[in-house]
């Protein structure tokens, strides 16, 4: 009973304390005063108090999935007040935004993790011969978790100086994925959202009762069982965060994205669109080419090569190897980077509102300590002959030879299928020292029995000075 007691309250405590050391790392930083603290947690523990009180009322809400709906709400209002903290922060002017949502994001977390803590020890209250008992194990517990708060602040705050910058965000957005993630859990069990098959199973290496899977859970989120859903609103809210609350944020924009293998190192932002489909019992060999011209930041007439030789692993995953060269005016043609690409095919085609899949990158320069790698998640919606694609990257940097840096980038695509061999379409791209826009089209020509080639070729135009004039792109895929 004493470490059953522990370990749960240990659960509650974790989490809160995680995120309320985070905030105040954040506050030091932009040099914000800490008066939300107090206020959030006073409004949690009695919003928390009134929760557990009322708590068999609202379970007979929404036909008696309401406490599923309600801790739904708490934790994506949770995830909002994350999302509206991390990008008030370090925007002076908006120094009082943070700290509503600072204060708002601690209350709301108490009144889920302090309600549920409230419910455990009241239904010991009548049973005297355990109630001593569990209430010490839970004050070891809170302890505990009070303790890995404290030194969780302190640690962040002894890291070097380009770290204790970024990792404050990093966590605000493992926060905000795991808030989601829990979300769409508690809606899943509501029957809210359709439940979806599980992901993968690590319960048997790493249980989520253990101490290291506790303090994962508080820190990242980790789930041994997690659906699908779970992890799509996952990868939603680590994204809302880096997109919206990275200081000095690039947010890249663009219409055709297919493969990626595009290096920041290298400086091309106009590529290819993924889409969030796997043919089983696939191969395929191919060939792109990008030309671009005259760029402030890039030499002139720069030529992308990349060749790749890619094959369907199952039904729902898709492995690539890719070799990518270049050359310009002041380079003759030399290989850059290999690079490994994994897709995800996340739901079957039609099955929801959307299809969605996910990717995942790594690449290495070749002459030079540089890696990077990266993950997307992929979405196709048709609305009759019009077909959109979205594909929302995170990608992270490192190496001796570059600044490490972490980047988000959504890229966007129109097209219309006028037919199988020639689909017009609409592109714009936004990245580092690029934005463009511009027409493509795209075909796939039946050769055989399972072969068939498809191609695609666009030429986007520079929006500003700092855009290449022109670049050109092409395609070829031979699939068998």
């Amino acid at each position: 009973m004493l470490l059953s007691s522990v370990i749960i309250i240990l659960q509650e405590t974790l989490e809160v304390a995680l995120l309320v050391s985070v905030l105040l790392v954040i506050s030091h930083q932009q040099q914000n005063k800490s008066v939300w603290l107090l206020p959030g947690i006073f409004a949690g523990m009695v919003l928390s108090f009134l929760y557990a009180g009322y708590m068999v009322e609202i379970s007979e809400w929404f036909d008696y999935v309401g406490q599923e709906i309600v801790n739904a709400t708490l934790q994506i209002l949770t995830t909002l007040s994350i999302v509206v903290c991390t990008w008030a922060a370090y925007k002076k002017r908006y120094a009082p935004i943070f700290l509503f949502c600072a204060a708002a994001a601690v209350a709301l977390a108490i009144t889920r993790e302090g309600s549920e803590t409230f419910l455990y020890l009241s239904g010991f209250y009548q049973q005297q011969e355990y109630f001593h008992t569990v209430i010490i194990g839970a004050a070891i517990g809170f302890s505990i978790g009070l303790s890995v708060g404290i030194l969780f602040y302190y640690g962040l705050l002894s890291l070097p100086g380009k770290w204790r910058l970024g990792a404050p965000i990093i966590l605000m957005a493992l926060f905000a994925g795991n808030m989601l993630s829990q979300a769409a859990q508690q809606l899943t069990q509501a029957d809210w959202i359709s439940a979806i098959g599980t992901t993968w199973d690590t319960s048997g290496w790493l249980p989520e009762n253990s101490i290291i899977g506790q303090l994962l859970y508080a820190l990242v989120g980790y789930e041994a069982t997690p659906s699908i859903a779970q992890l799509i609103a996952y990868a939603a809210g680590v994204i809302l965060v880096l997109v919206f609350g990275v200081p000095r944020r690039r947010l890249f924009l663009g219409v055709l994205l297919l493969c990626s293998g595009q290096s920041l190192q290298a400086g091309t932002v106009i590529d290819k669109i993924y889409h969030p489909y796997v043919q089983p019992l696939e191969q395929e060999l191919e060939y792109r080419m990008i030309h671009q011209d005259e760029q402030p930041s890039a030499a002139d007439n720069t030529w992308f090569y990349q060749l790749a030789y890619g094959r369907s692993l199952n039904d729902r995953w898709f492995a690539e190897v890719y070799l990518v060269g270049e050359k310009s005016d002041d380079q003759s043609f030399d290989i850059e980077a290999y690079e490994l690409e994994v897709k995800w095919q996340l739901t079957e085609q039609g099955e929801f509102w959307a299809d969605w899949g996910m990717l995942f990158e790594l690449e290495k320069e070749a002459n030079e300590d540089v890696w990077e790698f990266a993950t997307a998640v992929l979405l196709e919606k048709e609305w009759g002959k019009w077909s959109g694609s979205a594909n929302f990257w995170v990608l992270n940097e490192w190496g001796s030879d570059i600044k490490n840096e972490l980047n988000a980038r959504l890229n966007l695509q129109a097209r219309y299928r006028y037919s199988r061999a020639f689909e017009p379409a609409i592109e714009f791209y936004s990245g580092e020292d690029t934005r463009g826009l511009g027409p493509a089209f795209l075909g796939q020509i039946q050769l055989g029995n399972k072969q068939r080639l498809s191609w695609e070729a666009g030429v986007i135009f520079g929006l500003d000075s700092k855009s290449p004039n022109r670049t050109l792109r092409f395609l070829l895929e031979f699939e068998f």
